[in-house]
């Protein structure tokens, strides 16, 4: 989830909010351009992984790229 995001933001470039999974998850809830960015399920998958665990905040894959 991504929220706050400004009112005249026309666009969000591919890649923007994520550059692929984040070992032991990314920071948050702050995110870029002022926004605040939710748990995503990357912290309930990788719980029991010693070497991935962490909250993982906002988008956490691959944009595709064309």
């Amino acid at each position: 989830m991504l929220v706050d995001l400004p009112a005249g933001a026309k666009s969000i470039s591919a890649g923007e909010f994520s550059d692929g999974v984040t070992p032991r998850g990314k920071k948050g809830p702050e995110g870029p351009r002022g926004t605040r960015q939710g748990i995503n399920d990357y912290t309930g998958w990788f719980a029991s992984d010693k070497d991935m665990s962490g909250n993982y905040y906002g988008y956490d894959g691959r944009a595709a790229v064309e």
